[in-house]
C-alpha cells in the first residue's frame, strides 16, 4: 500500500515539474495533499536556497536528524555556541538530552520493512535534491551515503 502511494506521489510531483517551477510545486498545497506521501518534506534545498536568499550561509546552521539522534548534546552544544549563547548547566543539558521524542511514528513496526522498490522510487527522485543540497552545504555527509535504509 506505502509502495503505490509513493510512486503515485512521485508520479504527481513529476508531472507537476513539468509543468511548474520545481519551488511552486513545493510549496503547492493541492499537491501535498493529493499526493498523500509527504515528499515535500524532504525537498530541503528548495526550501534552504529561500532561507540563502535573505541570510549569508555562515548564518544558518544544517544537521541531519541522524546525527543529532546519536548526540544530541553534542549538537546541542554546537548550536549553542553557533548562536553564541552561554552554555547550559548539566541539570538543563540532561533534561533536553534525555528528554522522549515527540511526533515519533508509531505504526512502523506494524507495517515493517520498506520495500527495495519503493527505496529505489525514492531514491531516484530524491537524487537531484540530495546532490543540490550537499553542493549548497558544501558538505557530501549530505549525501546520505552512510545511511542504509531498510
Amino acid at each position: 500500500m506505502f509502495h503505490d502511494y509513493a510512486v503515485n506521489a512521485v508520479h504527481l510531483y513529476k508531472e507537476c515539474f513539468k509543468r511548474w517551477s520545481v519551488r511552486a510545486c513545493a510549496f503547492n498545497v493541492t499537491l501535498h495533499d493529493d499526493a498523500v506521501v509527504r515528499l515535500l518534506e524532504g525537498l530541503y534545498p528548495v526550501y534552504l536556497e529561500d532561507w540563502l536568499r535573505i541570510f549569508r550561509r555562515d548564518q544558518i546552521m544544517v544537521f541531519r536528524n541522524e546525527d543529532y539522534a546519536e548526540d544530541i548534546k553534542g549538537h546541542i552544544e554546537a548550536a549553542f555556541n553557533f548562536l553564541d549563547l552561554a552554555p547550559l548547566n548539566d541539570t538543563l543539558m540532561a533534561a533536553i538530552a534525555e528528554h522522549d521524542s515527540s511526533n515519533v511514528g508509531v505504526n512502523y513496526g506494524v507495517v515493517g520493512p520498506m520495500l527495495p522498490e519503493t527505496i529505489a522510487v525514492l531514491n531516484e527522485f530524491y537524487e537531484p535534491f540530495i546532490h543540490r543540497l550537499a553542493e549548497l552545504l558544501q558538505d557530501n555527509k549530505f549525501l546520505w551515503k552512510d545511511i542504509v535504509v531498510t
